[in-house]
């Protein structure tokens, strides 16, 4: 079976009420936070959706703005900054429906997280992304893209924007915001009917493919030069109670 959905922005016609991912804290978000916040601004809300049925929410994500007290650097971070509080982006909240944990949207929702904010790094001052784990099972996933805990808040992870510009000018080390699509099982049909579901097939892969080039071409264009280890103490989208902490639900 073939994986497809698209992310785009929350809005009215997406069925929030309906969306479960056995965390009730980020279902109640979802629910009837939401779209409060992403109209008032306070934090931006991303949904996955099928095209075949694009009121039905699979997975989100919530970010906002937010701030590092230069006093809670790392010492060796601290003698790079200046002395006011440091601009980051924290991913706040990221959940998928039951129905769909364990087929890598939750990875696509990390990576269209992480390329959202490159891209609005190249017109204002972020210095880095802040995830709040709830466990350690998601702390491990994200450790996977290199994200590394705060000193004192083990839960807390931190990863530079020049960190996130290598994850997508690398080919060998990133991967498509979408999922690479499986190649078509042929069996039973014609050698016409074979032939045109192969060019299909071949046509989508070029498509992502192309796709990720020029997102990594793009991406490449931004890259910033503030290394920087973070900590967080977030000054805008308000605290996030351990309940609500960024889930590896995936």
């Amino acid at each position: 079976m073939t994986e497809a959905w698209r992310i785009e922005a929350l809005g009215r016609p997406h069925e929030r009420s309906q969306f479960e991912c056995s965390v009730p804290a980020l279902d109640d978000y979802l629910a009837r936070f939401a779209r409060q916040n992403h109209e008032s601004g306070i934090a931006k809300t991303f949904v996955a959706v099928a095209p075949d049925s694009p009121r039905r929410i699979l997975g989100y994500y919530s970010i906002s703005a937010g701030a590092i007290e230069r006093e809670n650097l790392p010492p060796r971070a601290a003698k790079r900054f200046p002395n006011f509080p440091i601009p980051v982006a924290r991913l706040a909240r990221l959940a998928v429906d039951h129905e769909f944990q364990g087929r890598g949207l939750g990875e696509d929702l990390m990576m269209d997280a992480l390329n959202r904010v490159l891209r609005a790094s190249g017109d204002i001052g972020i210095v880095a992304v802040l995830i709040d784990a709830k466990h350690e099972k998601a702390k491990r996933f994200y450790a996977r893209y290199e994200f590394e805990s705060l000193p004192d808040q083990p839960l807390v992870l931190w990863l530079p924007m020049s960190a996130i510009a290598r994850l997508f000018a690398n080919p060998e080390r990133s991967r498509p915001a979408r999922r690479i699509r499986r190649a078509p099982n042929l069996s039973g049909l014609s050698p016409c009917d074979g032939l045109e579901a192969a060019a299909r097939g071949a046509a989508r892969a070029a498509l992502d493919l192309a796709r990720f080039a020029r997102c990594a071409e793009r991406e490449a264009c931004h890259r910033l030069q503030h290394p920087g280890d973070r900590r967080a103490h977030l000054g805008v989208g308000g605290a996030v109670s351990p309940s609500e902490r960024a889930v590896g639900h995936f």
